[in-house]
């Protein structure tokens, strides 16, 4: 039947550290296959054959299963299809193509590992090469980040601004070279060819021609290296710990809107199915989970309100993830493969582990490092500014009652009105409600300012500038005034909390505030920045801080988390063409 293939040149690589043995071999197929509907349609076990001077070994089995139709709820009906499970041992790669199979990525992990990102992500780059696709994914573990980012050009790398790209992973690049073009998955070790189908001669041959240029990689410095670099986990994890983690399901989503995912699943305890929603497991993206250690140090509990079995567990060569509820959760693809979530989520890697070195990331099932972060300390600190009198600011808002008609001279509102936003034609205060900033301020035809502020009783406080940062990150998308404003112009127009302080606070009227607001965004060279005001950070501590912490002398404990909420904010801007200026106390 080998002679009746016809499939894509598309496959998994894997590099062989423990012998294939034909037990194993034997071992694998029931595992992919333990679904089929009676007896082989075709099987060929380690049979040795060449082709143009290669030899390979090859095991290809071809079975009948039976699947619900997927535009039908789930009754008596199922429909008969194909799948196949093609195994290919070349020198020490273990190539994969499979179609219906089941999960049995757990066996094969005992015997294969992925190619390392440093070879996969750059074998086919030569200096002619040109970039045509690129994902990427964020090493920042905040909810209000671009997570993921999918670029497109005819040649990426001679347009693509590196400034921000160390904090950033790559999970899949599309190549062109001269006589073709290439899909790498980096994070699934995935190669594929574009072209037309092949027949079992010809994959074999492109399977040899991809592990010879393996082998004869030699590493080079090119554009990949502007990215996070990735750390060898082994010797890198005893010195980690984790301190917190983040859920990307973001892809599974895409899976399902594009087809690749069918439905999803949900076996309880009892016995009894239902379909879930991906609404309903996108609510574990929504926060940053905190870690903490249990009785096993190999093993941490990983805080959350949807599944409290939720684990990770540091293995030696991966962190993965445990829970019984995930395990009971089916990803059923549209080829008929069944994965259970907890199975796709580590195999996929789409989750983020941070620890206590503010450098390290675990993602896409490796270890990487921000190699930019710590260098780019004296960066950073230049979007700090400092004023005098963010001293004696007593509160944010002051207290407010009724009768008042301003706010109280030591708040930060009142001292925004009075010593930042001067250089403002119109300066609006957008606090509570539907608020974009906790007030808008523009001069016709030049800038647009949203300025945020923070007041606490707690220095030098990482928490307190969490929430500012989220709130900035999060209001950012609002520096869009071509929207209808008529909502945001009707609740300018009323007072302040239910008091006698007028929200539009400099310029004439509520009506020509919104419209030269709109002019103003519509100018050519107009400039968009986000300020932040607080009270509970001063410039020249956090500047011995992160001194110290670059040159690894002891620092407070959430001096890492300040540099990282700063690094996100400060990268996010740069990408949305935004200004950022943050006051502090000097």
């Amino acid at each position: 039947m080998e002679n009746r293939i016809n499939i894509t040149e598309n496959a998994y690589f894997y590099l062989i550290h423990r012998p294939v043995s034909r037990r194993l071999i034997d071992r694998l197929i029931t595992e992919a296959t333990d679904h089929k509907n009676g007896n082989f349609v075709y099987k060929n076990i380690r049979e040795v054959q060449s082709e143009r001077g290669k030899t390979f070994t090859t095991t290809f089995v071809v079975f009948k299963y039976l699947s619900y139709p997927s535009f039908l709820t789930r009754g008596t009906e199922k429909e008969i299809k194909y799948g196949y499970l093609l195994l290919i041992e070349y020198g020490s790669y273990l190539i994969v193509s499979k179609r219906g199979t089941n999960d049995f990525s757990k066996l094969l992990d005992l015997y294969v590992s992925e190619l390392p990102y440093e070879t996969l992500a750059k074998f086919r780059v030569s200096a002619d090469t040109l970039f045509k696709k690129l994902s990427v994914s964020s090493v920042e573990v905040s909810k209000n980040v671009v997570r993921r980012q999918q670029v497109e050009a005819d040649d990426i790398k001679g347009i693509y601004s590196t400034v921000t790209s160390s904090s950033k992973v790559v999970n899949s690049v599309r190549l062109k070279n001269t006589d073709h073009e290439t899909a790498i998955a980096v994070s699934t070790s995935r190669i594929n060819q574009f072209g037309k189908k092949a027949v079992f001669a010809g994959f074999c041959w492109w399977v040899a021609e991809i592990c010879d240029a393996i082998d004869s990689y030699v590493p080079a410095t090119n554009f990949i290296d502007n990215f996070a670099e990735p750390l060898p986990f082994a010797t890198t994890i005893t010195s980690l710990t984790p301190v917190s983690m983040l859920f990307n399901l973001y892809q599974l989503a895409d899976d399902i809107s594009t087809g690749v995912v069918d439905k999803i699943i949900y076996n309880s305890r009892n016995g009894n199915s239902r379909e879930l929603s991906i609404a309903s497991l996108l609510e574990l993206n929504d926060h940053c989970h905190a870690v903490n250690p249990t009785a096993d140090p190999k093993v941490f509990r990983i805080e959350n309100k949807t599944d409290k079995s939720l684990r990770l567990r540091i293995n030696p060569k991966s962190i993965e993830l445990q829970s019984s509820k995930l395990g009971r959760i089916d990803i059923c693809y549209a080829t008929g493969e069944v994965q259970n979530l907890r199975s796709y989520i580590s195999k996929e890697g789409l989750f983020l582990v941070a620890f206590n070195n503010s450098e390290i990331r675990y993602t896409a099932k490796a270890l990487y490092r921000d190699s930019k972060l710590l260098g780019n300390i004296d960066y950073f600190l230049n979007f700090i500014h400092t004023e005098a009198f963010l001293a004696t600011a007593t509160s944010e808002k002051g207290s407010i009652t009724p009768a008042s008609a301003a706010f109280d001279p030591t708040c930060l509102f009142a001292m925004i009105e009075s010593n930042l936003a001067t250089d403002c034609d119109y300066l609006m205060c957008d606090d509570l409600g539907d608020e974009w900033a906790d007030y808008i301020g523009f001069r016709k035809n030049n800038f647009i300012r949203f300025y945020h502020a923070k007041a606490s009783d707690k220095i030098f406080s990482a928490s307190a500038f969490h929430d500012l940062v989220a709130q900035a990150l999060k209001n950012i998308g609002h520096f869009d005034f071509n929207k209808d404003l008529t909502a945001k112009q009707a609740s300018i127009t009323n007072p302040y909390s239910n008091c006698g302080i007028n929200r539009l606070r400099k310029g004439d009227t509520v009506a020509n505030c919104m419209r030269y607001l709109k002019e103003t965004y519509n100018s050519p060279n107009v400039e968009k920045e986000v300020v932040l005001v607080i009270n509970f950070l001063s410039k020249a501590r956090l500047t011995t801080e992160l001194t110290n912490l670059k040159s690894g002398a002891a620092t407070a404990r959430q001096t890492i988390q300040l540099l990282w909420q700063l690094s996100t904010l400060i990268c996010a801007c740069i990408e949305k063409g935004v200004k950022l200026k943050i006051i502090t106390k000097p």
